[in-house]
């Protein structure tokens, strides 16, 4: 305790250097803690499903026409779901809206999406309340049900406790409430938008009309199952698919991705350019702070020349160096986080609609273990030059040179 209160006293003593070395830190720290918590959020943070590295999107590709991803149509859809060997489960899905009337009330526009009943399988997530949609339901003449996410049940109808099997009129008809989804379930993946889903019924017309592309897949690959393989597999099938139907088929292929590729895409690589230019920046403020020190050590070495006349170890004098860069270290990521959580909300404002993920940017736990981290790093390398400095000093010069000034 006592070297610590000499610590204060030195550092308060020296109020200009102090300040100094505290914004420096606290700008090279906070510009990495912010980048992190975008890195964190979009790349590194695993889609909030069950092993979500086997979620795979399917999509048909003609190279012809310039087409790498394209929907598909509900008969190719059923081919695939058919066929593939590689796939536990398949799902198909479109965007679609409602508007919801409340007791006479202003109507409100909710978006939604319609989903095969064996998307809550794919995604491996049970609803909060209720229950998902059944196989069966997938057949025409179950599109009046609906499930609802968390959000829009506590905001659009009071959190209502009773809620399963009530009807809601959506488009002005009934439709039967059949499960609530837990807090934080989006689909599809990272469209925090959508707020109900409804049965994508397959009917005969549908199966008929291969030409009329519509449909989004999504698929759980199994667990001996690679994407290699489940490519391999299904460019067969596509291929016997186009030789069968080449009115609606010919030069179509078809296109695989995972899950977390397809939402956050080309900017996996920018995250990270990003993230090693401030990595750069908080090396120079190590640097220029490990410089101040110097300095600042070069007007103190006749006190540790004293100290180490009186027989203090090297230990003890690389304690007392470092332990001034450590509080700075300290001082320096509190206030990195300050700037951090500035940096953060200006990102959040800035970054164009569709950014991916841009809920999970934010200072979570592990930003901030993250921030403890970098602030004792970059204390450890500022202050180890002048810690080793001080191991061995010229006593007898020091304290010659002294006396005679």
């Amino acid at each position: 305790m006592t070297g610590l209160r000499q610590t204060f006293r030195s550092l308060l003593s020296a109020p200009a250097f102090t300040a100094i070395v505290i914004v420096t830190l606290a700008i090279a720290i906070g510009a990495n803690s912010a980048i992190f918590s975008v890195l964190n959020g979009v790349v590194l943070k695993p889609l909030p499903y069950d092993a979500p590295d086997q979620l795979i999107m399917v999509w048909e590709a003609n190279p012809a026409q310039s087409l790498p991803q394209e929907p598909t149509s509900a008969a190719t859809f059923v081919d695939w779901r058919e066929q593939a060997t590689s796939f536990q489960e398949m799902a198909a899905f479109r965007y679609r809206g409602f508007t919801l009337t409340l007791d006479g009330g202003v109507p409100q526009r909710i978006a939604s999406a319609e989903v095969t009943p064996s998307l809550f399988r794919v995604l491996r997530t049970e609803p909060a309340l209720g229950r998902t949609f059944t196989a069966d339901e997938e057949a025409p003449g179950n599109e009046r049900l609906v499930i609802l996410s968390d959000g829009a049940w506590r905001t659009r109808l009071g959190a209502d406790a009773d809620i399963i099997g009530r009807t809601i009129p959506l488009d002005g008809v009934a439709h039967e409430v059949v499960g609530v989804m837990p807090p934080g379930f989006t689909f599809p993946i990272g469209d925090t938008e959508v707020e109900a889903w409804s049965p994508l019924t397959l009917s005969l017309d549908n199966l008929a009309s291969r030409p009329h592309r519509g449909l989004s897949t999504i698929g759980r690959l199994g667990d001996a199952s690679t994407l290699e393989g489940a490519r391999s597999e299904m460019s067969l099938i596509a291929g016997q698919i186009a030789e069968d139907y080449p009115d609606s088929n010919q030069g179509w292929t078809v296109t695989l991705v995972s899950a977390e590729e397809q939402l956050v895409g080309d900017t996996t690589s920018t995250i990270w350019i990003l993230f090693g230019a401030v990595t750069l920046v908080l090396l120079i403020g190590c640097v220029n702070v490990a410089n101040l020190l110097l300095v600042r050590s070069g007007d103190r070495n006749r006190e540790m020349a004293v100290h180490a006349a009186f027989g203090a170890r090297a230990t003890d004098l690389v304690k007392r160096a470092m332990s001034e860069g450590l509080v700075l270290g300290v001082f320096g990521g509190l206030a990195g986080l300050v700037v951090a959580w500035l940096l953060v909300s200006v990102l959040r404002s800035v970054l164009p609609v569709g950014f991916p993920r841009l809920e999970d940017v934010r200072l979570d736990p592990i930003v901030l273990g993250f921030t403890a981290i970098v602030s004792l790093v970059a204390a450890v390398l500022f202050s180890l030059a002048p810690a080793l400095r001080s191991v061995r000093p010229d006593i007898s010069s020091i304290l010659q040179g002294s006396a005679r000034g």
